[in-house]
C-alpha cells in the first residue's frame, strides 16, 4: 500500500480536528450534568462529494447529497447519543453575548471576535472567533483557519456541541437543504445556505479544502455525549448573497 504523505498544513488540520474532541471533554466537565437518555440514531457515514450539489437531497439526521458509493464503513457507537434536553427559558444556558449582536458597533464591543453566525432555523446566534482552541469554543464558535476569509474561501468554523439543548451546535443536526445561514462581519453581511451534511472521522481535514465557489463548513463533534468522540458533523453551505453591514 502507497504511503500517504502529509504537509504540515494537513498535520496540523488534522491535530485541530483531533483536539475538537478533547475540548469536548473540557468543555462539558466544566458544565452541570445531565443524565443520558437513550436516543438512537441513524447516523449518515458518507464522504462530502469534491464540491456541494446544487440541489441535494434531503434525508434524516444529516445526509443531504450523498450516495451509496461514499458510505464509509460501520463504526460502532459504544455510547449512546445523549437527547437533548430541552429548557423552560430558551435564553436560559447561552452566554448574553450570543443573544443581541445586531450591528456592527456591536460587534466591535466584542474582545477579538471576528463576527456572528446566526442560524434561524435552530435560533442559534454566536460570536465567531479566530481559531478554534478551548477559549475561542468557550466563548462561542472558532474559524478553524484564520487566514481564510468570508466570500472567497471555504471557512470552517468549529463549535462544541452542548448537550444542553440549544446552545452553541447542539441542534446542528437538524439542518438540511437550502436552510439559510448567516455571517455578519463589520464590513458584510454574507448570507449561505445548506448544501449537504455528512459524518466524517476525524482525520478527513479534507472537507476544508477551497472549492470553486465561497463556502462556510460548520464542524462540531457527535455523538453528543460521547467522551473525545472521534467522528465530526459537517454541515456545508454556499454563498447566496454578500452585502454591506449596515452601522
Amino acid at each position: 500500500m502507497e504511503k500517504v504523505v502529509l504537509d504540515a498544513e494537513q498535520k496540523e488540520l488534522i491535530e485541530t480536528f483531533e483536539r475538537l474532541g478533547q475540548i469536548n471533554d473540557a468543555l462539558e466537565s466544566s458544565s452541570p450534568q445531565v443524565h443520558p437518555q437513550s436516543h438512537p440514531q441513524s447516523h449518515p457515514q458518507s464522504h462530502p462529494q469534491s464540491h456541494p450539489q446544487s440541489h441535494p437531497q434531503s434525508q434524516p439526521e444529516a445526509d443531504i447529497g450523498s450516495s451509496s458509493s461514499h458510505i464509509l464503513p460501520s463504526q460502532p457507537q459504544h455510547q449512546p447519543e445523549l437527547q437533548p434536553q430541552p429548557r423552560s427559558n430558551p435564553q436560559s444556558n447561552s452566554p448574553s453575548q450570543h443573544q443581541k449582536i445586531s450591528n456592527s458597533d456591536e460587534l466591535a464591543k466584542l474582545d477579538g471576535v471576528r463576527g456572528v453566525i446566526r442560524i434561524p432555523k435552530i435560533e442559534a446566534t454566536i460570536p465567531i472567533f479566530a481559531g478554534a482552541s478551548e477559549t475561542s469554543l468557550r466563548k462561542g464558535v472558532g474559524i478553524i483557519e484564520p487566514k481564510k476569509e468570508f466570500g472567497i474561501h471555504n471557512v470552517g468554523i468549529a463549535g462544541h456541541r452542548a448537550i444542553a439543548y440549544g446552545k452553541q451546535f447542539n441542534r446542528l443536526n437538524e439542518l438540511t437543504a437550502d436552510d439559510e445561514i448567516e455571517v455578519k462581519t463589520r464590513t458584510n453581511v454574507y448570507t449561505f445556505i445548506v448544501v449537504q451534511s455528512f459524518l466524517v472521522d476525524q482525520t478527513e481535514v479534507n472537507v476544508l479544502a477551497d472549492q470553486e465557489e465561497p463556502l462556510i463548513t460548520l464542524v462540531t463533534c457527535t455523538p453528543i455525549g460521547a467522551e473525545n468522540p472521534t467522528d465530526r458533523l459537517i454541515v456545508q453551505a454556499k454563498l447566496t448573497q454578500k452585502t454591506e453591514s449596515t452601522p
